[in-house]
């Protein structure tokens, strides 16, 4: 294509979709507001979608979809990029908001120079539903030279003629924006603060580590491809003063798991499987830890299986022969601990934590006891949800381990209603 040609064409904005049927819908009425025609074209390119994503994005007039049954991000980008695109162009996630306004700010940033230019929007990060521990990671990544400087985390990239044209085309990489980076020359990045980038944090520690671990990853793959980059050098410097020591620990061992899970995955990529966060997406199968110690608690748990039975599950108890109540399906084993060793206890605490921080359940539910005590109290603090159901046999009160889980859990439930109270738990009929 010559260049009078290529000049007569809109900049291009290109958003990659992988079923974001529940999202594209916001993304899209915020860039089709009046007028947008004139001012760039709106590419979709839906790779491998089992949803109804294509539909979405067809009742948008003027919108161009593309659709393909491979399920491959990079792929996805390299399509659309073979109709005829003006410049810049904006790579856009699909489950990202940015407004029209904020387009056109990337868009005049990117027109200012004839030298090599990335434009990325300042992130806005919605933790508003996000358990406490990713809340508090996103407030110290959000200070970060990361963010504030390098302009990470936005979902958005564009490039100018002269970025775009230092490569052919997009190669299979993990981390496409973390390519393009690695070609654009120092001082070529700008991260335009009139423009704004919405992203939704993961609602749970376990979606965190997943995105975590992907850029990890990403970076090692581009590494090993002899594009490792130079513009995340110090990321780590906070230039509007260091975070609370709680919150950069956090940051730390966050990070620090997610370097070790990625070195790990690094030595499978071949067969390596796409990880994104469903959480904040709010479909997906979910990771249900169910747990219950042997006997009564254990056969109330199994009455309980049609609630999750569309889902992946694990089971956990503190006899190995229950194995055969559940085959086909994942079961732990624990020690069989009580109050009277405190010893044995503690190792039951440490043994259940280290369960749930290699499980990532999204939701922790158990019918007691010891066990199901410890998962749900680590299962919240890492950021599952969690339901209590107390054993039938407490019919005048709670049980121990039911009576401490109410100022944990998010469902607190009795079997009985004449132990039901106010302020908890509540009775909502019984399981027998």
């Amino acid at each position: 294509m010559n260049r009078v040609h290529e000049e007569t064409l809109l900049p291009a904005i290109i958003i990659p979709a992988y079923n974001e049927s529940s999202g594209i819908a916001r993304l899209l009425r915020e860039l089709t507001t009046a007028g947008w025609e004139a001012r760039y074209q709106i590419l979709v390119s839906c790779n491998g979608c089992t949803d109804d994503t294509a539909v979405v994005v067809r009742s948008f007039a003027g919108v161009i979809c593309i659709e393909s049954d491979e399920p491959s991000k990079i792929k996805a980008l390299q399509r659309a990029e073979r109709r005829p695109l003006g410049y810049p162009r904006l790579y856009v996630d699909a489950d990202v908001c940015i407004s029209q306004q904020s387009i056109l700010h990337l868009i005049r940033t990117l027109q200012s120079s004839d030298a090599p230019l990335l434009a990325t929007p300042s992130a806005v990060v919605d933790t508003s539903e996000s358990s406490l521990l990713v809340r508090r990671y996103y407030r110290t990544w959000l200070r970060s030279r990361f963010c504030l400087e390098d302009g990470y985390g936005s979902g958005v990239y564009g490039l100018n003629r002269a970025a775009r044209q230092q490569f052919e085309e997009f190669p299979l990489v993990i981390a496409d924006d973390g390519f393009v980076r690695s070609l654009v020359p120092a001082g070529g990045i700008v991260r335009v603060d009139d423009a704004r980038s919405q992203v939704q944090a993961p609602l749970t520690l376990s979606g965190l580590l997943k995105i975590k671990t992907r850029s990890k990853l990403g970076n090692l793959q581009l590494a090993a491809m002899g594009f490792a980059s130079s513009h995340g050098a110090g990321s780590a410097r906070f230039p509007q003063g260091k975070p609370a020591l709680p919150d950069y620990l956090l940051y730390v061992l966050i990070n620090m798991y997610a370097a070790l899970s990625a070195r790990w995955r690094s030595r499978q990529q071949k067969t390596y499987v796409w990880q994104r966060d469903e959480s904040s997406r709010g479909i997906g199968r979910k990771r249900v830890l169910a747990v219950a110690s042997k006997g009564g608690h254990w056969l109330q748990l199994l009455r309980l299986r049609q609630v999750w039975a569309d889902q992946d599950v694990h089971f956990i108890s503190n006899d190995p022969q229950l194995a055969h109540h559940v085959p086909g399906q994942k079961f732990s084993a624990v020690l069989d601990a009580s109050m009277d060793s405190k010893p044995r206890l503690l190792l039951l605490a440490a043994q259940m934590f280290w369960k749930v921080l290699v499980l990532r359940p999204d939701v922790v539910i158990s019918t007691g006891a010891a066990p199901g005590y410890f998962a749900v109290l680590w299962g919240r603090l890492l950021g599952a949800k969690t339901v209590w159901v107390d054993s039938i046999a407490n019919a005048e009160t709670l049980s121990l381990s039911g009576s401490k889980v109410g100022r944990i859990v998010d469902v607190w439930l009795t079997q009985w209603p004449e132990v039901a109270r106010e302020n908890g738990p509540e009775y909502r009929g019984s399981v027998f």
